[in-house]
């Protein structure tokens, strides 16, 4: 999933980096969940939905996923962030084609 660590790599508000490594986490466990529905737990603050991802992960949890967690937890206000509709529109679509063009590969 180069794509997707070029898209992290990019200059973003704190929040869509926090939902872009949080996919790539989920990903990384369950690569077929799409960028809607994980945005859609995001933006609905669902810890019990990534925190889902973690347990299955059990052992394998690295600090840095750990990080990832209590930092988007902090984040008291997802839904007030400043991004514009359009710009999460063309991100989650954009985001959508990278993991079908991933699963074409299987």
């Amino acid at each position: 999933m180069g794509e997707l660590a070029a898209m992290i790599a990019k200059d973003h508000p704190p929040e869509i980096k926090i939902f872009l490594r949080l996919l790539k986490s989920i990903w990384e466990y369950h690569g077929t969940d799409s960028p809607f529905s994980v945005w859609n737990h995001f933006i609905e603050h669902d810890v019990d939905y990534f925190e889902h991802f973690m347990y299955i992960a059990e052992l394998d949890v690295e600090e840095e996923e750990e990080q990832l967690m209590d930092e988007w937890k902090s984040k008291t206000s997802i839904q007030s962030m400043d991004i514009s509709e359009g710009v999460v529109e063309e991100m989650l679509y954009e985001l959508n084609r990278i993991l079908l063009q991933a699963q074409s590969y299987y």
